[in-house]
């Protein structure tokens, strides 16, 4: 029988022992933050270069 991955967000889940919805969201917010911030970062590097 083949073994499935764990996707990356139900790793997260596991690791940081979130059980409930109000867990779940957090991350969820925390992730889309972070995705935000490294995208503006690049944008602005990208400004700062002339690019």
């Amino acid at each position: 029988m083949v073994k499935r991955e764990k996707s990356l967000m139900r790793q997260l889940i596991e690791e940081r022992g979130i059980k409930d919805i109000a867990g779940v969201q957090a991350l969820v917010k925390e992730l889309t933050a972070r995705f935000i911030q490294e995208a503006l970062s690049c944008i602005y590097k990208s400004k700062l270069r002339g690019s």
